[in-house]
This record gives structure tokens, sequence and C-alpha cells, in this order.
């Protein structure tokens, strides 16, 4: 029996929470399930919990923004959305302040066919959009 039970979240630490909310809802398509402020001293911070669904029990981003901590550089870590449309998620990404950093390009490995593009949320984090198009 594996120790681990499931992926559960990812966190990513930013300079303006109510910006990178507002992304992640608006390009995303997103859903805070939980806000507050945590933490003692040094690791006091706020956080905004996101899922895609509006529910606990799946993957959630944590948006985290500490008091007396710095916030560094976005890292080499991508974020990874499956979406339905590549195209409407793209626009929406560049109406809510991201970039696209790969256009879309058709890939067909691994017995698959997808879209897939990258795009950057304000704060410069890389999210890697993905529209599966069916098997080889």
């Amino acid at each position: 029996m594996m120790p681990t039970q499931a992926f559960s979240y990812t966190k990513i630490v930013v300079a303006d929470i109510e910006a990178s909310e507002a992304f992640y809802g608006s390009a995303l398509g997103m859903t805070t399930v939980m806000r507050g402020t945590m933490g003692e001293t040094d690791w006091a911070h706020e956080e905004c919990v996101m899922t895609t669904t509006g529910e606990m029990s799946i993957p959630m981003l944590q948006l985290i923004r500490y008091h007396d901590k710095p916030v560094p550089a976005p890292t080499g870590v991508w974020l990874g959305f499956n979406v339905t449309d590549l195209d409407a998620v793209i626009e929406k990404v560049g109406a809510a302040g991201g970039s696209v950093l790969m256009a879309p390009k058709l890939i067909e490995e691994h017995n698959l066919i997808l879209m897939a593009a990258v795009v950057a949320d304000p704060e410069g984090h890389m999210i890697e959009l993905i529209e599966m198009l069916g098997d080889s």
C-alpha cells in the first residue's frame, strides 16, 4: 500500500493576492472556496484557496501572500489545466492581464492528439493549457 493517498494542492506565493484571485477566477474559471489570514510570526500570510468546481475534495490551487517575507521570482514550475476551448481560455488570459508564452501547438504523441499552449499569469507564473482532441 502506498503511503500517499492523493495529490492535494499546489501553493504559489504571489505579490498581489486579490489580483491573482481575480486572474485565476476570470481567466480559468476557478472558484474561491476559502480565504483568510493564517500562521504566526514570520510565517503569517493571507491565503486564497481555489478549485475548478468550488469543492475542497479535489486538487486545489492555494495563493499565498506572506506578511513579512519577500515574494520569490516565479520558478520553472508550471501549473497545468485541461480546458475544453483553448482559444477562448487564451483570450480570457489576455483580458485578465496574463500573457502567451507559447502559442497553441498541435501535439500528436503518446497515442494522444491535443492542442497545448503556455501562458503566464500577471506575475509571471507559467501555466500550461491542454485541450484534448482525441486518440491517435
